[in-house]
């Protein structure tokens, strides 16, 4: 297995990765925010 592949590889999973949590995290702030304002203060 080539190690630029490899390399790209581990990147784009790394990235992909980031967005889902970006995403999960996002989605999460905005669940609290719906439910009560004041838990937001605490994630921000």
């Amino acid at each position: 297995m080539p190690f630029p592949f490899f390399k790209s590889l581990q990147s784009f999973a790394g990235l992909a990765l980031f967005v889902l949590h970006i995403s999960l995290k996002s989605r999460f702030n905005v669940t609290l925010l719906t439910l009560s304002p004041k838990s937001t203060f605490f994630l921000s």
